[in-house]
């Protein structure tokens, strides 16, 4: 039993150490997108795809109040078993949600910010500015 509850312990604190993708969403500054963003019912989506351009991890706000800063680690992995490594591309969404059961793929005309450079975990003050 001690033997469980130390190697349970181990894999926690092992966890907690694994490099973040970290940095902020921010609004490109138009007022369109500041009306957008204080509408109720705004997502915001944060998506992190591999090389293929398949998702890996993600990260959804409700309503959110930009800028937004964020992090990603190995437990936002949507396959926990998917080694936590690059590169990936990133990519943040902004739209109005009429559906929380159908959000994704964002709508037409959703506003979009993508990350110019393949980035990799350890990654940190990465900018994304939202454009409609």
């Amino acid at each position: 039993m001690k033997k469980a509850i130390c190697l349970l312990f181990f894999i926690g604190a092992c966890s907690k150490f694994d490099p973040t993708i970290s940095g902020l969403v921010s609004l490109g500054g138009t007022s369109a997108l500041e009306r957008l963003a204080g509408q109720p019912n705004v997502v915001c989506y944060l998506i992190l795809k591999d090389q293929w351009g398949v998702p890996v991890a993600s990260k959804r706000w409700l309503n959110p109040k930009f800028p937004i800063h964020f992090a990603l680690t190995k437990t936002d992995l949507l396959l926990p078993t998917r080694p936590w490594e690059g590169p990936y591309q990133l990519e943040a969404y902004l739209f109005l949600s009429l559906d929380p059961n159908h959000e994704l793929p964002p709508p037409p005309g959703a506003a979009i910010a993508i990350f110019d450079k393949p980035i990799s975990p350890g990654n940190s003050a990465l900018e994304l500015v939202l454009h409609k």
